[in-house]
């Protein structure tokens, strides 16, 4: 992959017409949207029960940088949600969005990371 200057992109960019600026902003749209999918099937592949993970791009924002374990797949979650038993010291952020007694937290593939 070569350099890019982040300032000949700007001027780049701001020579468009509307039509090539939302032609532009469709193909950026389609690569997150393309790695998103590779993210997670990559991780539904290669996550095995116990590994350790962080979680990233979550939202509500609290629950992004969380670390835990991969918990055995339960097969009545979707196809692309995991379940990680979050670590004792962050259980308290879990509220609504997981079981704060357990740690269990269900989260799309792609938005965990391997560490």
């Amino acid at each position: 992959m070569s350099n890019i200057d982040l300032a000949d992109v700007i001027a780049r960019v701001g020579s468009l017409n509307a039509d090539e600026v939302g032609q532009v902003q469709a193909a950026l749209t389609m690569r997150n949207k393309y790695l998103r999918e590779q993210a997670t099937l990559t991780n539904k592949a290669t996550l095995q029960p116990g590994d350790r993970v962080r979680t990233k791009g979550l939202t509500p924002k609290y629950l992004a940088g969380l670390t835990g374990v991969v918990a055995p797949t339960d097969t009545t979650r979707r196809a692309k949600d995991v379940t990680i038993l979050i670590d004792e010291e962050f259980r308290y952020l879990l509220g609504r969005y997981g079981s704060p007694t357990t740690g269990a937290l269900n989260v799309p593939a792609g938005a965990l990371v391997k560490l």
